[in-house]
């Protein structure tokens, strides 16, 4: 039996640098749930820098409860079903890092690269 699926339509405004890491974020979330990848997914955001981002409709329902999260100062802050959990970076262990010409780095050292190219000049 299907799962239920809904659509929400969702407006969001930030800076170029902002949209783009954005994006990045949701191609994240599409790919891993079309190739069956299982993972936790963070996006950063420097919230009382200059980086903004803006929702529309704003998801005021979840205000509360993040509002207790986001005054914990952890460095990685994830969402789930049931409400939000946080954690430290030095937690994490090693660093794993993908530069744009799709190459993965783990802990400063090439590991891997795309079988494609994601920009012709790469």
């Amino acid at each position: 039996m299907p799962r239920e699926m809904i659509t929400k339509d969702f407006k969001v405004t930030g800076s170029p640098e902002v949209i783009l890491r954005f994006e990045r974020f949701l191609a994240m979330l599409h790919f891993s749930s079309h190739w069956g990848h299982s993972a936790t997914f963070a996006m950063g955001l420097d919230g009382d820098g200059p980086e903004r981002l803006t929702v529309s409709p704003a998801p005021d329902k979840f205000r509360d409860q993040y509002s207790l999260t986001s005054g914990i100062g952890g460095d990685i802050e994830i969402a789930t079903a049931q409400g939000y959990t946080v954690c430290k970076m030095a937690e994490m262990g090693s660093e794993w890092f993908v530069r744009a010409s799709a190459t993965l780095y783990k802990n400063g050292e090439a590991h891997k690269t795309a079988p494609h190219k994601l920009r012709d000049d790469d």
